[in-house]
């Protein structure tokens, strides 16, 4: 070998372990009194054993007192070796190492993102083909999840546009969100906390009812289980979310709000994993590999905090207990069929139970202790094919829900609808800077039941929960079309896209039409600034619960002594609860603009404004709320610290108003259901040494509003409120402090991980409920969130 090439080699050696190898010259051959011998082997990742591909390897002689075996972060040599060998692993990680001599061999690896690793090897002793070596990584395996917030969910042939992203160890590690992404979600500008933790997405003042969630390219009927404690899809089984608070693209309707699309990861075809998880809400499990051609992913969890409720609810008769339990499952297969088309095939479902034991007040007409019980399950295809300039997507999808409500005083048949949706979408470049989205959607649903039809309502055809009247079965069909185009153009920093949706929307004979347009833009100036905004239309079918009419649903479901969050019930399935025969739809106006900063030291600086009118043109504001406005800013300021740290500090500021009508006609505003003025979030997590991690998350929000108790009438044991005016008083100011501290373990073939996840660390009773006398004359109590340790334990092999 060269002199100095040796040289080089010694450097190299001595570098720290981010620095890159130096060029070397191409293999030399060793001398010619070396033996023949040769070495096959395989290069890993330690833990999810992911091959290692374009990795460098150096073979060298080692001292002849070296000890046989592994050696991490080893010091550089102090002789220069007499002969070098280069070598690098191909696309599987596989590599070979020929005209080796007999004795001791060291081979070394530096790779970015990984621990520095020196292996011993003893060439007449070890196998001659099959070993196996795994490099440590530094931090988290890329492969998991990673969450995108951007302003409009990218299409084939879209360039990504200005977007935020957590990383998997974000993900994993946050405080609070027991690393379900769309939990994490919640800590991000522009997102809502909701009452008690609840599992509800509420972006940019809108209600929950009025944002789709997509799973792949079709949507579901929720996002969260009834209990709020996870997301229907766990962690493992996504490859990314994109998060669109508002001015989302054409290709996607049928939303008066904002966005939120998850997409499936498809599984390894590298090797056979598993996964198991287990921790205080629940058990489940993750398996995936290569299937012939493909791959395949499926997973399932189960709850179990239901069990030990039950037991406490049994050993104390005169205690009321809630016990959530849920189950989802996902099953994925994913096959490339070559010419740049891919096939698709998945099937997933959830179901959840939410069961309230023990004793409560009757209350006359209405479900004091009620058990609503709501699943999913869907099958579907996406065949994608790219051809020339052209990208083609074509997807079906099959969905049956049911949703069952049982109280003290009615039990329900179930609602079961079948619901089948359908999206085909051409993306074509017509020339490098202009590219043509072209496509269509529909949906088409059945669903029956029972409900109660009450007989004092003021709003002709309206079915609810409870009261008064007669049941009877119900039919409802819905037929929704939508034909969307987009021209995108990207020209010297600037992206400008401009689309329109055509909207129809038919059920149980009831037509409307809606004509959608909307513009998207970004540029940037120079290396640092970039200018964001977008403005349009967007129309959503309205069948089920008033808009904005809080109250109606906590006052008919609960005992009177409670004064809930309007915003917890009102979300619940509402086609069980207030059932409306006509389809009204809701047309709003949604802007915003922004501009994002990059500062020295990787510093992020953020900032968006937004404004948000919607209507409701078929319903007049004397029955409820006629039109809705919210308006308001969001700032995040990010910096990744070092490698180790990451925080960000995010900030939303926001108006929400509901119409209002008297008697005579006059109209107003006043305050909505989702006015949470002032919401802040700070992050810090630090990783330590030895693969320890600790974290800790602090938010500062306003208390929602909610409908006070001002009186009461009745005699003896039976009263009834007398409510003041819709949502004109607030919850107290909530603050809270949540802390996380991790483990791992990363072995050869395994990681093991366990978290301690402690949610209000500091004990502090935020008020977010109100418990009455039986006169209803004074509060004697009020609802919070405990201080709440999690304890959670994740092998991955």
């Amino acid at each position: 070998m060269r002199p100095f090439a040796r040289a080089a080699v010694i450097t190299a050696l001595a570098l720290p372990a981010l620095a890159p190898w130096p060029a070397l010259a191409a293999d030399e051959p060793v001398s010619s009194d070396i033996g023949r011998r040769r070495i096959e082997g395989l290069l890993r990742r330690a833990g999810d054993r992911a091959p290692l591909a374009g990795v460098a390897l150096f073979a060298y002689p080692a001292p002849a007192d070296a000890r046989r075996g592994e050696l991490r972060d080893p010091a550089p040599p102090t002789e220069e070796p007499p002969w070098v060998r280069r070598i690098e692993t191909d696309e599987s990680g596989a590599f070979v190492i020929d005209d080796l001599p007999p004795g001791l061999l060291a081979l070394e690896a530096v790779v970015p993102g990984h621990v520095r690793t020196r292996w011993i090897i003893d060439t007449a002793r070890i196998p001659l083909r099959g070993l196996r070596l795994y490099l440590r990584p530094e931090a988290d395996s890329p492969y998991r999840t990673t969450v995108v917030e951007q302003r409009a969910r990218p299409t084939i042939a879209e360039p990504a546009p200005v977007e935020r992203q957590l990383s998997s160890e974000e993900i994993r590690t946050l405080p609070g969100s027991q690393g379900d992404p769309l939990r994490a979600l919640q800590s991000l500008p522009g997102v809502a906390r909701a009452p008690f933790g609840a599992g509800l997405l509420v972006l940019r003042g809108a209600s929950p009812r009025q944002s789709l969630v997509y799973v792949g390219d079709h949507p579901v009927p929720l996002a969260f289980h009834l209990s709020g404690l996870a997301s229907v899809l766990p962690a493992g089984a996504i490859d990314s979310m994109t998060f669109a608070p508002s001015n989302f693209a054409p290709a996607f309707g049928n939303a008066s709000g904002g966005l939120v699309s998850l997409t499936p990861r498809a599984g390894r075809r590298d090797a056979y994993h598993g996964q198991a998880s287990l921790d205080i809400g629940g058990v489940g499990g993750q398996a995936e590999g290569p299937l012939g051609k493909g791959s395949f992913l499926v997973a399932a969890r189960r709850a179990h905090l239901d069990l030990p409720l039950r037991v406490v609810g049994a050993l104390n008769p005169r205690s009321s207990i809630i016990y959530p339990s849920y189950y989802d499952y996902q099953a994925f297969y994913d096959r490339p069929l070559g010419r740049g088309r891919s096939l698709h095939v998945g099937f997933l479902g959830a179901g959840d139970r939410l069961g309230f034991m023990g004793v409560a007040q009757p209350v006359r007409g209405r479900v004091a202790l009620f058990e609503p019980r709501i699943s999913f399950h869907r099958v579907d295809l996406a065949y994608r094919a790219k051809v020339g300039r052209s990208a083609v997507l074509l997807t079906p999808a099959l969905r049956f829900d049911t949703n069952r409500v049982t109280g003290e005083n009615t039990e329900l048949a179930p609602r079961r609808a079948l619901v089948s949706t359908l999206r085909a979408q051409l993306d074509h470049a017509l020339t490098d800077r202009l590219t043509l989205v072209v496509g269509g959607d529909a949906e088409l649903g059945h669903q029956t039941g029972d409900a109660l039809v009450d007989e004092t309502t003021v709003l002709p055809g309206t079915l609810v929960v409870g009261g008064t009247g007669t049941t009877n079965t119900t039919t409802l069909n819905h037929a929704y079309l939508g034909l969307y185009g987009e021209a995108v153009l990207r020209h010297r920093g600037l992206m400008l896209a401009a689309g329109t949706r055509f909207s129809a929307f038919v059920t149980e004979g009831i037509e409307a039409f809606a004509v959608d347009p909307r513009v998207r833009v970004r540029q940037a100036i120079g290396e640092r600034w970039t200018l964001s905004g977008g403005v349009g239309l967007y129309s959503q079918p309205w069948i089920g619960q008033v808009s904005g009419n809080g109250g109606s649903l906590t006052t008919s479901l609960v005992p009177s002594t409670y004064v809930l969050p309007d915003q917890i019930l009102a979300n619940y399935d509402p086609t069980t609860f207030h059932y409306e025969l006509a389809m009204r739809v809701l047309r709003a106006l949604q802007a915003s603009a922004g501009a994002t900063v990059h500062l020295d030291h990787g510093i992020e600086i953020e900032g968006n404004g937004f404004v948000r009118e919607l209507r409701d043109p078929q319903r007049p504001a004397l029955y409820g709320s006629a039109g809705e406005r919210a308006w308001g800013g969001e700032v995040i300021v990010r910096k990744r610290l070092t490698r180790r740290v990451y925080g960000w500090v995010a900030y939303t500021l926001l108006w929400s108003r509901r119409e209002l009508a008297d008697i005579r006609g006059d109209h107003g505003y006043g305050v909505g259901l989702y006015d949470q003025r002032h919401n802040l979030v700070a992050v810090l997590s630090a990783r330590l040494p030895r693969d320890w991690q600790l974290g800790g998350r602090f938010r500062l929000t306003s208390g929602l509003p909610y409908t006070p108790v001002i009186g009461a009438v009745g005699s003896g044991a039976s009263f009834d409120p007398i409510r003041g005016a819709l949502l004109s008083d607030r919850f107290p100011l909530f603050h809270q402090l949540d802390l996380r501290v991790d483990k791992r373990w990363i072995r050869r073939r395994t990681i093991v991980g366990a978290y301690l996840d402690v949610q209000n660390v500091l004990n502090h009773q935020n008020t977010e409920a109100y418990v009455y006398s039986v006169d209803l004359r004074q509060r004697v109590g009020s609802l919070s969130m405990p201080i709440l340790p999690l304890l959670g334990v994740r092998v991955d092999i």
